[in-house]
């Protein structure tokens, strides 16, 4: 059998690099377990931070990391609870460059902190890259999230707090039908009518109605006042939906 083939000889030093293969000179990079994800590192300085101020604090290695792949320098675990965060949130290291690490720590207390050399501080996560390259284009293709960014929603029903999130595309009613499968009738004669349900135990229908951005949930005669509205978003979560339906049942 003769050598393999130059790209496929290729793809195959792409997939089996091992964390070792990156290079380092300085005086501490280890792991602190077989498990951990992250090389620890050191501070080689003493440096008193005062509240509500960024030091640049030097760390004990400077990395060559291997091409396609990214350094993601975190704090240790412990080091919050020392009054310290990274002031960018997490570090970004790119595979060309050869400078000591450092992290820009920030005071978080109304106390002077100090950081020792020595100390454990940082830890660096190296991480595969996507290699794919951006094509700009007029239009976006349309998701059932859509633009939906930050955040969720809470609902109150009777002083109990729902967190509200996006969870699948599979439509609302269906859901419903699925879960409260007795004792129901599935209409959408008006174009906004969800879900409708008798329920025998306390002889009141429930009625669940969607119009625009609110879903009405109703357990009370027809043309009465909806008992609970609730706000829905794209980011409505289905398992915690079936909450306020149930607690609403459970509480009228």
């Amino acid at each position: 059998m003769g050598p393999p083939m130059a790209h496929t000889q290729t793809t195959y030093l792409y997939h089996h690099r091992q964390p070792h293969d990156m290079k380092y000179v300085g005086s501490y990079f280890e792991k602190g377990s077989s498990g951990a994800a992250g090389y620890d590192l050191k501070a080689t300085a003493t440096i008193t931070i005062a509240p509500g101020q960024v030091a640049l604090v030097p760390l004990s290695a400077a990395v060559a990391l291997n091409e396609g792949t990214v350094g993601l320098l975190a704090v240790r675990s412990s080091t919050p609870g020392k009054g310290l965060m990274l002031a960018n949130g997490i570090g970004i290291i790119d595979s060309d460059y050869r400078g000591t690490l450092k992290a820009a720590l920030y005071n978080f207390t109304d106390q002077p902190v100090t950081v020792h050399e020595g100390d454990t501080i940082g830890q660096l996560v190296p991480v595969r890259l996507d290699t794919t390259t951006p094509q700009q284009v007029d239009q976006l293709d349309t998701t059932p999230r859509g633009d939906g960014g930050f955040g969720s929603t809470t609902i109150t029903v009777h002083g109990k707090e729902y967190r509200i999130r996006y969870d699948d595309t599979t439509p609302l009613e269906k859901h419903i039908q699925a879960r409260f499968p007795q004792h129901h009738q599935y209409e959408r004669l008006t174009g906004d009518l969800v879900f409708k349900r008798y329920d025998p135990i306390k002889k009141l229908p429930l009625t669940i109605q969607q119009k625009d951005d609110t879903l009405l949930v109703r357990i009370a005669p027809k043309g009465t006042t909806p008992t609970h509205v609730v706000t829905i978003t794209p980011y409505t979560k289905w398992n915690n939906l079936v909450r306020i339906i149930e607690a609403a049942l459970n509480t009228t």
